[in-house]
């Protein structure tokens, strides 16, 4: 049986987005799958020990969000998951080089943001697990966890940046953007070399949102995704 209870966490926000941001993460996670029907209004308050309005406008926010639908006669089911959700985002990636540029470009922009933002809030949780991605960069000399450790950083810092607008595109490209990852690895971490000057990048954003310089998070994010967009380039000549 699916366990919908809510973690104990310090979430900023009001408490009907908490649950949302929850139920998304069981989605996409697949704890919760796609046709599976959701217990009533009434049952989700009582285990997630919130109210039925919370519940109720939770719901409805998923619902606008393409991952929940009504079902006839009554209840809600999932329809979406974000795998679901990116699938013609990947089409286009997978189908052109300059719609890969595009999207490394978008990230550039979002990304920067993501990083003032997390230097703003100075969220303990999200600075640690950027620390420990960076550190397990720093200690892996035979580059065989570059690419794992690269998406956690990221995934750390979008985490980082406490906006729930920001969390739900960063889920919907994430496995996009793991992929794009994945097929660029020989060309981004090709040498000993290049791996360790992708590991300074990661140190250097993660030192400057630490010390609470949005500014030039955003200026060394910028620099680091463009080297990634210099890849996509190459790959197109």
């Amino acid at each position: 049986m699916t366990s919908f209870a809510i973690s104990e966490r310090q979430d900023d926000g009001l408490l009907s987005e908490r649950v949302a941001g929850h139920l998304r993460r069981l989605i996409d996670e697949g704890v919760l799958g796609a046709g599976e029907r959701l217990p009533g209004e009434r049952q989700l308050a009582e285990a997630l020990k919130v109210s039925r309005v919370s519940v109720r406008a939770a719901l409805q926010s998923l619902k606008a969000e393409g991952y929940l639908e009504a079902r006839q006669g009554g209840g809600t089911k999932v329809v979406s998951t974000a795998r679901t959700l990116e699938s013609p985002l990947a089409g286009l990636v997978r189908r052109s080089p300059q719609n890969l540029r595009d999207l490394v470009e978008l990230r550039i922009l979002l990304e920067g943001w993501a990083g003032q933002r997390a230097a703003q809030r100075q969220d303990a949780k999200a600075l640690a697990a950027m620390e420990m991605a960076v550190r397990s960069m720093e200690s892996d000399a035979k580059r065989k966890r570059t690419v794992a450790d690269d998406l956690t950083f990221h995934k750390a810092l979008a985490q980082g940046a406490g906006s729930a607008v920001y969390d739900h595109i960063h889920a919907v490209v994430g496995e996009v953007m793991a992929g794009m990852v994945t097929h660029l690895r020989q060309g981004v971490y090709e040498t000993p070399e290049e791996a360790r000057r992708l590991t300074r990048q990661h140190r250097a954003i993660l030192e400057a949102v630490k010390a609470g310089d949005g500014a030039l998070a955003q200026e060394l994010i910028g620099k680091h995704m463009s080297q990634v967009l210099a890849v996509c380039g190459a790959e197109d000549k």
